[in-house]
């Protein structure tokens, strides 16, 4: 596989770097997507996409150590901030966004509250008695359980809806929990879809997503694992740069972003992370969700 790196390539090497896949579906040729216009899907992944968890877990970090975040961490998350915003709020202004994770119900909410507080204040947090918020897409037309109607954005626990039916299959949660949104969407609306994550996972879920979806061109874009606060803010200023770019690549791609270093963070730093949201207690919130 042909690989984009971190540092924010131009639109003709994104061109010469993607790399094309074989969906499930029935293929869809250049001139049958650009023909298509109708709703535009914009799946992200949380931990190590938006949130560098890994990175906070290895350096001892977690939802009660706010007080012990050094000064230099402290500025690199706001940098991350200013970034997550941006392309939350691009990617909300292009299409239906949500936010698929693994991690424990209400991670995104509890998590972004400590570490990325106007993320959390712009996109999570629940209105105020007498203050209305803005809704995003569909979200007022969802079902209950699937989004709370004061978010702005549809977050889904891939863990919590498949977790007793599968104990032991985390690596198919996120296929399900793609496959349960599929369920409730008109498969002859969606033309174009996008899913940006770090893992696998989110390759394979996307792929099986597009099946449901005939007339629809995919866009996977897989970020590097286990990054640096600052490696992950360059990956999202890439995707922010290009965003329009890949949004608009009329065929079914992968693109592959590498880290700027070879590798950011030892393995153990992910095992790290995932014992830390494995083990998150529901009744240890920093606000109630």
């Amino acid at each position: 596989m042909q690989s984009v790196k971190c540092s924010s390539p131009t639109a003709s090497q994104l061109t010469h770097q993607v790399h094309k896949h074989e969906s499930i579906s029935k293929a869809m040729t250049t001139q049958q997507a650009a023909s298509c216009s109708g709703k535009t899907l914009i799946i992200w992944d949380w931990d190590d996409t938006l949130l560098p968890s890994s990175y906070l877990a290895y350096k001892g970090l977690d939802l009660w150590s706010k007080l012990l975040i050094d000064a230099k961490t402290q500025e690199l998350l706001r940098e991350l901030e200013e970034v997550v915003i941006k392309v939350l709020r691009l990617s909300i202004s292009l299409g239906e966004t949500h936010i698929v994770t693994n991690a424990a119900k209400h991670w995104v909410q509890k998590s972004s509250q400590v570490f990325l507080p106007r993320v959390y204040k712009e996109f999570f947090e629940k209105p105020t008695k007498g203050k209305s918020q803005v809704m995003v897409g569909a979200a007022s037309s969802r079902s209950k359980g699937e989004v709370s109607k004061q978010l702005r954005l549809n977050v889904l626990s891939a863990r919590e809806k498949f977790q007793k039916q599968l104990p032991k299959g985390h690596q198919q949660w996120k296929l399900h929990a793609f496959q349960s949104l599929a369920n409730k969407m008109d498969c002859s609306s969606v033309t174009n879809i996008v899913v940006l994550g770090d893992s696998h996972y989110e390759v394979n879920a996307g792929i099986h997503f597009q099946s449901r979806f005939p007339h629809s061109v995919l866009k996977t874009v897989k970020l590097c694992q286990t990054p640096s606060i600052g490696e992950l803010i360059r990956q999202i200023e890439t995707i922010t740069a290009k965003f329009d770019y890949i949004l608009n690549h009329q065929s079914n791609v992968i693109i592959k972003l590498q880290p700027t270093l070879p590798q950011p963070l030892p393995a153990e730093a992910e095992r790290c992370a995932q014992s830390i949201r494995e083990n998150q207690a529901e009744d240890k919130v920093i606000e109630k969700c």
